[in-house]
């Protein structure tokens, strides 16, 4: 409980520097500023307004949608000065409490989606349930409900504020009481996050007011004028950054430690309090006074009967209560503030301090900071990520595995620590090793710790070592890093002679310092042939690699191996290798003339292969290599483009021997590949004057360079 209530108090906003110079008056008959809009779900709408003489409105609006079909209007009544919120559908809901005339209040509105608070001078008064408002109108007016006289008759139909306007804000989220009860004292500064529309008033002249929360809802003034009179503020004096402890949680508790006066017969409340509470209990001390309760679902608690079918009092909602006489500072909450022993808060001093260095660390690290279990000695804020190194040694050991290369285990940059110091334990089986010691290493928690790169060791170095302010006592001596640099030596580095680090053979001792990662590092596969390959990895890690099973793809579809004289990838199959999911497959037309192979007189370095799988490589040599002129095989098969494929190339001797064999006239099943009963070139060249070429009439080969002949272009899968 007290750390809960710590975590709220460390999130109300200290004091911020300014003076409000004015606010906006209202002449109750026609003034009003309009602006673009704000359209929210839920939200929290907050102001100070200061009612003036009543009219014949008959309401007072401070915010408006502006829309007769779909009305949405925050304000209250010019007579009873009660705050309420109406909405389509519904005449509207209202606070029990009202407004002092001719002062200024702080008036605060909550929707959280599914119930209504009101707030006045940040004590909550009421929460009532309501659900499936319709908010597609965005709120668009300040100071009555509608920009045109709807009716044509009177006031009424407008609603125009006879009255003062301070310091309107609009959120998109439901604000905590505690707050509202900060930015009474000390108003938002803009750039909060949820801050969606602010407008303090203080341009005192000219016909705009500026939105300051940075969203461009700037509005245009009609009629109304600016005014020196101004609420009252303690916000460089007396708010929480001058505030002791206790005083900052008792402030917190005001927001819960509310009463109100009702009277006999109906009334309703909320209830506020931070738990459930048994309604039995908490109203224990005026069961003789109460009829009967009623909550929001319709059940009931029934003193005379001592029937409870309502059970517990539910924070955050409100409900029904018959009196047969009148309760004077009706309080719920009073228990829960006073059951909290002084001397726990005091104690809670250093859970503050802790708390306080959590939030720095989460929103503005720096290198040097206690942080996450160690002390940062790396940040890089661009993708907000950073590096921890341990507060102490973790060990002084050998490297390990001496005379065993370790698969991998070879990084040297920043974010490879990981992947190294995993390899190490994967490939070697030595116990104690300087890996393992960091992956059974713990402090504060945290158990995900790593032996740094060289590149990162370099930089604890630098940015933490011995030779800077913090002092993290490291022994001037070698340190180990996770980068291999041979079988028998890994690289490591002197702590106490910088310009002299070597690598050090694996069965030596050195000192261990352990690391772990933090922040945005995106980690995760860097291998291609895994399902989950990512680009962006910048922290690898093995481990979270998915590879397929064997027979099915990367989404468990069972694969269906591939057969020659399959017409699939553009073509027809003619070669599938030990996978049944790999192969080559010819065009399924010769290209429209026959071309010779080029370069006559002039042997090219590399297009010399004959096997399978090297048509593609000499197909890419004739090209770099010939500059003959005119159009040559190997160029007219690389620009070939058919079945939305354009990586085709000209098939070496054994792909053309292979295409004979299996699809062509050699083939047991006929030819299925329509070749002509002809030549066609390979794309393996013998020398200067000679390449191959086969026919499939007979698979004779022969020798030229110069001859037209056909082409069929193959491409691989």
């Amino acid at each position: 409980m007290m750390k809960k209530l710590l975590y709220i108090l460390l999130f109300v906003p200290f004091a911020l520097l300014g003076q409000e110079n004015y606010s906006l008056s209202f002449d109750g008959i026609d003034d009003y500023v309009s602006f673009d809009g704000v359209e929210i779900n839920t939200f929290t709408l907050s102001a100070w307004v200061y009612p003036d003489l009543e009219t014949e409105s008959d309401y007072f609006n401070i915010l408006s949608n502006d829309d007769p079909g779909n009305r949405l209007q925050w304000g209250f009544h010019d007579d009873n000065l009660v705050l309420s919120f109406h909405y389509e559908g519904a005449g509207g809901i209202y606070s029990n409490i009202v407004l002092e005339r001719y002062n200024w209040n702080f008036v605060t509105l909550v929707y959280d989606g599914e119930v209504v608070s009101f707030y006045l001078n940040s004590n909550l008064d009421i929460s009532i349930p309501l659900s499936n408002l319709n908010t597609t109108t965005p709120f668009s007016l300040i100071g009555r409900q509608y920009s045109t006289d709807i009716s044509g008759s009177s006031l009424s139909s407008i609603e125009p504020l006879n009255g003062k306007i301070s310091e309107l804000q609009i959120w998109n989220k439901s604000l905590t009481p505690v707050e509202i009860q900060a930015y009474m004292s000390c108003s938002p500064s803009g750039n909060e996050e949820g801050l969606i529309g602010s407008w303090n008033f203080n341009e005192g002249s000219g016909n705009t007011v500026y939105d300051l929360s940075g969203n461009g809802n700037d509005g245009t003034i009609y009629g109304a004028t600016y005014s020196e009179d101004v609420p009252e503020h303690n916000c460089e004096d007396s708010y929480l950054n001058e505030l002791s402890i206790i005083d900052q949680l008792n402030q917190s508790f005001n927001a819960w430690n509310v009463s109100i006066d009702l009277s006999a017969g109906w009334n309703m409340f909320g209830y506020g309090c931070p738990e459930p509470l048994d309604v039995v209990d908490g109203l224990s001390n005026h069961t003789e006074s109460i009829i009967i309760v009623k909550d929001y679902n319709g059940a009931v608690y029934m003193t005379e009967f001592g029937f409870n079918g309502i059970g517990d009092l539910t924070p955050g909602f409100g409900y029904q209560i018959k009196l047969t006489e009148a309760i004077e500072g009706f309080s719920l909450c009073d228990w829960y503030v006073n059951d909290i022993p002084e001397d726990n808060i005091v104690s809670l001093q250093e859970e503050v301090e802790d708390l306080t260095l959590e939030i720095k660390c989460l929103t503005n690290p720096e290198i040097g900071d206690n942080c996450f279990g160690g002390v940062i000695f790396y940040f890089d804020s661009n993708d907000d990520k950073g590096i921890i190194v341990s507060q102490v040694q973790v060990a002084a050991t050998q490297w390990g595995c001496y005379e065993i290369e370790m698969l991998g285990a070879n990084g040297t940059a920043i974010g490879t620590g990981l992947q190294n110091t995993l390899d190490i334990a994967a490939g070697c089986s030595e116990q104690p090793i300087a890996a393992s010691e960091c992956l059974d290493y713990e402090n504060e928690g945290f158990d995900d710790w790593y032996l740094p790169s060289i590149d990162e060791l370099l930089i604890i170095y630098n940015n933490v070592g011995p030779q800077t302010t913090y002092d993290l006592e490291f022994p001037f001596n070698f340190h180990w890093s996770s980068t291999e640099i041979d079988s028998n030596i890994a690289d490591d580095f002197h702590f106490g002679l910088p310009n002299s680090y070597t690598g050090n053979v694996k069965n030596g001792g050195s000192y261990v310092r352990a690391i772990r990662y933090v922040g945005n590092w995106i980690e995760g596969c860097i291998d291609e042939a895994a399902c989950n390959y990512n680009s962006e990895v910048n922290l690898p890690n093995s481990t979270l690699c998915n590879y397929v099973q064997e027979g099915f793809d990367c989404d468990g579809n069972e694969l269906i191996p591939y057969q020659v004289g399959d017409m699939t990838e553009g073509g027809i199959v003619f070669y599938v290798d030990e996978t049944g999911q790999h192969g080559l497959v010819a065009a399924l037309e010769d290209l429209d003339q026959q071309w010779e192979w080029g370069c006559w007189g002039v042997e090219l370095m590399g297009a010399n292969g004959t096997a399978i799988g090297t048509g593609l490589q000499n197909t890419l040599d004739i090209v770099v290599g010939c500059t003959y002129s005119g159009d040559i095989a190997a160029s007219e098969a690389l620009a070939y483009e058919s079945g939305g494929f354009s990586d085709w190339y000209l098939p070496s001797k054994d792909e053309l021997y292979e295409m004979y064999n299996t699809i062509g006239q050699g083939s047991l099943n006929g030819n299925i590949g329509n070749f002509q009963n002809s030549w066609y070139w390979s794309s393996s060249e013998i020398d200067y004057q000679d390449a191959w070429f086969v026919s499939f009439t007979n698979s004779n080969v022969s020798t030229s360079k110069y001859d037209p002949t056909w082409i069929r272009v193959i491409r691989s899968f």
